[in-house]
């Protein structure tokens, strides 16, 4: 993408589905304990150089893109890790777009992943049905269930290491952006952009910032604490 001679601007709409592809795709790697983390990164990497150099002369293209990011992130019947894929996209498009979509939507999508992640799950010998017939096949194939409650534990293991990663995306996007707001270079923040400017701005930043804290908690420290002085928070 670095070198002029390469010529990639016609190829533009051959390249972008395969980006996008390798940030939203459900399953990029035949083992999920493969690096698919770091391709998705490396994918939003190549989407902040693409829309750099090439916005100006396609009008549309970063507003498709940030459609197709949005609507995938919003999208509850999508996995996890397309919502990552999707996270890191948005914020590769800037702190204005991190900031006017991923922050109003990361509170609530963590609260609902919070419900769902520490909701008990039934294992599969706990699947309800015909009671005396799942007795007879348990009887019947002891290793079968044992090798079920094995996969049943490692599906729940990837799927807490996969909410993780969303969490931590959007703990650094909505840390970010309170960092960039302090330090003036995003006069709103996300929800607080309906409480205009001034004292009611600031009050509708420390709500943000609170509300954040009580569902992120301590990951989101680093960006609401005064380094220089640890028992100072910046939003009270």
């Amino acid at each position: 993408m670095g070198r002029a001679q390469l010529h990639v601007e016609p190829r533009l709409h051959q390249l972008m589905p395969a980006i996008m592809t390798c940030m939203v795709g459900k399953k990029l790697c035949k083992s999920p304990l493969q690096p698919h983390w770091e391709l998705r990164d490396r994918a939003a990497q190549l989407l902040t150089l693409i829309v750099r150099r090439y916005a100006d002369s396609y009008a549309t293209l970063q507003q498709r893109i940030t459609n197709t990011l949005l609507h995938a992130l919003l999208d509850p019947s999508k996995p996890l890790t397309t919502h990552y894929g999707a996270v890191v996209g948005l914020m590769a498009l800037g702190p204005q777009t991190t900031n006017q979509l991923v922050v109003p939507n990361a509170l609530p999508y963590l609260e609902a992943l919070d419900a769902d992640t520490t909701a008990p799950r039934r294992k599969p010998d706990d699947a309800g049905g015909n009671s005396a017939s799942a007795s007879k096949d348990a009887a019947q194939s002891g290793q079968g269930a044992s090798a079920a409650s094995q996969r049943f534990e490692e599906r729940s293991e990837m799927r807490r290491v996969e909410a993780a990663r969303v969490r931590g995306a959007l703990v650094e996007a909505v840390g970010s952006c309170l960092v960039k707001h302090r330090m003036g270079s995003l006069p709103t923040l996300g929800s607080s952009n309906k409480t205009g400017s001034g004292s009611d701005g600031n009050a509708g930043v420390a709500g943000l910032a609170a509300a954040a804290q009580r569902i992120m908690g301590d990951a989101l420290l680093p960006y609401i604490w005064d380094p220089r002085d640890p028992t100072h928070n910046f939003w009270i």
